[in-house]
């Protein structure tokens, strides 16, 4: 199909993020307190399935706003143009207003619309959503690592660049700690074999 591209990665992200889940409530499972009604760790242990679905919705939802824009996302063949770069930098937002306008998938409008926004708030896009203020910080973070694991290691459909090891990554990762990324995430992710 057409969507293809998107697809794979949405995919991938959701598989990334799974794990990502799976070792925050194995390892640091106090991150998700104050999240889908997990107020101790006992709750969090408890609410694993709903979690995991909860970050599969994520995942699934956070770059709807593509397809608007899916002329220019599944450009392969050519580097994109400045023009063309400022339009996807519309995707957040455009998947924040798809979402809201759907009641069951309003919860995932804020992770569509801060993927792209650094940890931080200073960077990113788009400037005005603020990271720090959401009730789903967690969840944009865990996107966004999972979104980054992606596409810097994936080369397919992606020929303007050379994939990155996952090492290479995790190292841009701990540069961009506690600015760019969730420090915690980071660090869980460094310590974490799997």
């Amino acid at each position: 199909t057409r969507e293809s591209t998107t697809a794979i990665h949405t995919n991938m992200v959701k598989a990334i993020a799974a794990e990502i889940v799976k070792t925050i409530i194995a390892k640091k499972p106090e991150l998700f307190i104050g999240y889908l009604g997990c107020s101790s760790v006992d709750d969090v242990k408890e609410k694993r399935t709903e979690l995991l679905t909860y970050s599969n919705m994520a995942a699934f939802c956070h770059d709807i706003g593509k397809l608007a824009i899916a002329d220019i996302i599944n450009i392969q063949y050519r580097k994109i143009t400045d023009t063309e770069f400022e339009m996807i930098r519309e995707h957040p937002g455009i998947g924040e207003d798809i979402l809201r306008s759907i009641p069951y998938l309003r919860p995932f409008a804020d992770i569509a619309h801060g993927h792209h926004k650094n940890y931080d708030d200073e960077k990113g896009y788009p400037r005005d959503f603020l990271h720090k203020e959401s009730e789903n910080a967690i969840w944009i973070d865990i996107i966004t690592l999972s979104d980054c694991i992606d596409a810097a290691t994936d080369a397919r459909g992606r020929i303007y660049k050379n994939a990155k090891s996952f090492d290479e990554v995790l190292e841009e990762f701990k540069v961009g700690t506690d600015t760019m990324y969730n420090g915690e995430l980071v660090e869980l992710l460094s310590e974490t074999e799997s």
